[in-house]
């Protein structure tokens, strides 16, 4: 790669150089997501009937892929091993729905789920969302609502809503 005597030594060095470089790369990937399958989580799902029950109770039936999704999502929730999974799809192909059916999950074995959402007018269109599903299905869920442009006092109550379990929910930014 240092002194190729002629172009095509170059591109066939750097054509190697390349491939190293990301077989090593996927290697690595490899290597963490075998050590990161071996975590155990304390937060294991025992009892998904909640979930289940708003899912049959949907205006609309999940398409294959989203019941798929949202399948693995709470097998790997059930295994007792830490979850590391990347929901992705276009604008209004279901990513909310399984994460609000995910969360419901969570918070209906006692523990706490947080949706994260990337600016603050979606993070209020899905609170506003969610906190209407759970009056509809009569799901007796506290939701709460954490942004930046928040007061420190509000902030404040927040994190105290979530430090004593009264939140089961946070949706935020």
């Amino acid at each position: 790669i240092h002194f190729p005597v002629k172009r095509e030594d170059l591109l066939l060095a750097r054509k190697r150089l390349v491939f190293d470089e990301f077989f090593l790369f996927i290697l690595k990937v490899r290597r963490l997501k075998e050590k990161r399958s071996e975590i155990k989580s304390s937060f294991a799902i025992k009892n998904d009937t909640l979930c289940r029950s708003v899912w049959s109770k949907l205006p609309y039936s999940l398409t294959a892929a989203q019941e798929r999704t949202l399948n693995e999502v709470l097998a790997d929730m059930r295994s007792g091993m830490a979850m590391n999974r990347l929901i992705q799809g276009d604008v209004g192909s279901g990513k909310t729905i399984i994460a609000v059916l995910a969360l419901l999950a969570v918070a209906e074995n006692g523990h706490q789920g947080a949706l994260m959402v990337p600016t603050e007018v979606l993070a209020k269109q899905q609170y506003e969302s969610i906190c209407s599903m759970f009056e509809k299905h009569q799901i007796p869920l506290k939701v709460v609502l954490l942004m930046g442009s928040m007061t420190a006092a509000q902030k404040r109550a927040v994190y105290e809503q979530i430090r004593t379990h009264e939140a089961d929910i946070v949706v935020g930014t």
